[in-house]
């Protein structure tokens, strides 16, 4: 999934849980880090990735880039 589908796909997220406001609540974050999120198109918290992809049924896939191994 290239950035420009992440970025739409983070923001359907963040308005399936209320908009960028109650989502930032729920998450425990500022609404500033949502809005950077859906600008840069990745959820940098796996942890966090993971409680949208529950509460909203978007695959974590969608929501950040795969992990790379180390090299």
């Amino acid at each position: 999934m290239n950035v420009m589908n992440r970025n739409a796909t983070i923001k359907t997220a963040i308005y399936e849980m209320g908009g960028a406001t109650m989502a930032a609540e729920e998450l425990g974050v500022s609404t500033s880090a949502i809005y950077k999120w859906i600008r840069l198109g990745s959820v940098p918290n796996l942890k966090t990735a993971r409680r949208i992809a529950k509460i909203t049924n978007v695959k974590i896939s969608d929501l950040r880039p795969p992990l790379q191994p180390a090299e």
